[in-house]
């Protein structure tokens, strides 16, 4: 098997370059800063704002961003009152500005972010165009992005976090910034919060900025916000500064302050993820389809979802892959998923004939254990690169088609298929596929439960690819079976990942064994919210996928399918 090859071209396939910087001159330094502001109305005041600025400007800051409704006031024009003061200390400070303030424009209220510029100019402004349902406030209808020495900004506002959609429409607009100005939630989680954002600036090749405020008095001395039935604890306000791999460049404390990253010029302009050939062809259609319906979801018992899932890891031996699937089937396992195979590693009809006769082992093997197998790879046929899921009567459930192009031979798939099983739905995408983000979203479309995902992806470091899919995960409510191979990086590992973005079973360093693990996949993501009549603790739904989904603007989306939005 030409491993080396074939694995790079899956793992690098679509890692976005970073641009040359010039030896002719220096590479300036660039200082970029998030402030954390108080959630009490007393702290978040016009003079305490202008007070920061100024700051900012004797720190020597090129952008400071403010977090959603960072002045306590009523609705008002824009520009109005509030504005013409921020643009005025913009102004004194020499600092590029981004605030968060209520607009009334008419009788609409809108959460607009404004971006002003070191001349006391609005040059930008963006109105927050996603909402949850129990929100009322107005909302925009368009994703702009404005263009500045140092790099090319996207501003999102409160709501807007629950729709990946924006972050990857703003990098195929050539966003290398995206700004997140938030306020506490009803109820806020700092890991699902934090893990998806950090896991967007992975997928897009993005810097991510996130403003938030806080009800921290001390770093080291405060309840985390959490909802037992009686009590809500503080609001964790760190506001912090992501680079394209997910790490914090800088964060300000627990009880607020300001977080300042300093880069130089180059790498702030770095631009991330382009289009890929996927959002050319159509691929990504119903993303940005209002018309698009799913189908609805499979009948299941009750009974059947909970659901022992198995992993058997690395490029194996037909031999030893058949005696591993023993040894879940054994232990009473519904669905194994297997690695990514290179079987056929040339347009030879007698490596074609040997795949297809390793492919029947497996089915029996499948028959036999009464257990849906899912396996990926160039395995019988040079032109392909597909995602097989045998059912557990042996038979070939479907196919997919690989999306992504990592040999030149292949023919790469133009569809997003779905298969219902006995205790929901499933999904396949393999290794160089991690890198579309779309494809993840069109099968949370879809109703998608359970991904699976054959693999040979390593690069660039294991963390990034967690992050990376913690995000995908959390985004989407689904939850993904990863099967790799074990490696010298001690965290490079198959792994079970459940909604949350938390990893419920992992396999073992350097080495290619089985694991397994019980999922329910009922155990979904709970939503909290707030009602007008409510009182001071949010109500919960399991419902968070379902919510977001239903209020998600199709007709905004059309960047994610080029041949839709022409």
């Amino acid at each position: 098997m030409r491993f080396p090859t074939f694995a790079l071209a899956c793992a690098l396939a679509a890692w976005p370059e970073t641009p040359a910087t010039s030896q002719a001159t220096p590479d300036p330094y660039v200082r970029i800063a998030a402030a954390s502001v108080d959630v009490d109305p007393a702290g978040r005041t016009l003079e305490k704002l202008g007070a920061r600025i100024s700051e900012a400007g004797r720190e020597g800051i090129a952008l400071l961003c403010f977090p959603r409704n960072c002045v306590a006031a009523a609705p008002e024009v824009i520009p109005g009152p509030i504005s013409s003061v921020v643009c005025d200390r913009a102004k004194e400070a020499k600092v590029d500005v981004i605030v968060n303030l209520a607009e009334k424009d008419g009788d609409k209220v809108y959460q607009t972010s404004l971006l002003i510029d070191v001349h006391g100019k609005i040059v930008g402004k963006y109105r927050q165009t996603h909402r949850m349902p129990e929100e009322k406030l107005s909302l925009g209808g368009e994703l702009p992005v404005f263009r500045r020495e140092y790099g090319t900004i996207a501003l999102k506002s409160g709501s807007d976090h629950y729709f990946p959609e924006l972050d990857r429409i703003y990098a195929l607009k050539g966003a290398s910034l995206v700004v997140w100005s938030a306020e506490p939630e009803p109820l806020e989680d700092e890991h699902t919060i934090e893990a998806a954002f950090r896991g967007r600036a992975v997928s897009n090749g993005i810097f991510f900025v996130a403003a938030r405020q806080s009800g921290v008095k001390d770093d080291y001395q405060f309840q985390p916000n959490h909802y037992d039935g009686k009590v809500i604890g503080s609001p964790i306000g760190r506001s912090l500064i992501i680079d394209r791999f997910g790490n914090s460049l800088a964060e300000t404390g627990y009880s607020g302050g300001m977080a300042i990253a300093s880069l130089p010029l180059s790498r702030w302009r770095g631009v991330g993820s382009g289009p890929r050939e996927a959002n050319r062809n159509g691929t990504f259609k119903i993303l940005c389809d209002p018309a698009f319906r799913p189908l609805p979801p499979p009948k299941v018992d009750p009974a059947r979802r909970k659901v022992r899932v198995s992993i058997i890891d690395g490029n194996l031996s037909v031999e030893d892959l058949l005696k591993r699937l023993d040894e879940v089937g054994e232990k009473g396992c519904d669905a194994v998923c297997l690695y990514e195979f290179e079987w056929v590693q040339n347009r030879d009809p007698a490596q074609a004939e040997e795949g297809r006769r390793r492919l029947a082992r497996i089915r029996e093997k499948a028959r036999q254990w009464s257990m849906y197998v899912a396996l990926a790879g160039v395995v019988d046929n040079r032109e392909r690169n597909d995602g097989i899921l045998i059912g557990r009567d042996g038979k070939e459930v479907g196919r997919y088609h690989k999306i992504e192009r990592t040999h030149p031979e292949q023919i790469c798939g133009t569809e997003l298929p779905v298969f219902d099983t006995d205790f929901g739905r499933v999904a396949i995408r393999i290794c160089a596929d991690e890198w579309c983000s779309e494809i993840d979203r069109g099968y949370a479309l879809q109703g998608v439960d359970l991904l699976l995902n054959p693999t040979m992806s390593f690069s660039p470091t294991a963390a990034f690819r967690e992050r990376r899919e913690m995000g995908r995960a959390i985004d989407n409510g689904i939850w993904i079976v990863s099967a790799t191979q074990g490696m010298s990086q001690s965290d490079q590992r198959s792994f079970v990942l459940d909604p949350l973005g938390v990893f419920v079973a992992r396999g073992e360093y350097w080495r290619n064994g089985t694991l397994s693990s019980v999922i329910d996949l009922d155990n979904r993501p709970y939503r909290f919210y707030r009602t007008p009549e409510g009182g001071r603790l949010p109500l919960r739904k399991r419902d968070l996928r379902e919510a977001v989904i239903s209020m998600r603007r199709p007709e905004l989306y059309g960047a994610l399918s080029i041949e839709v939005s022409k």
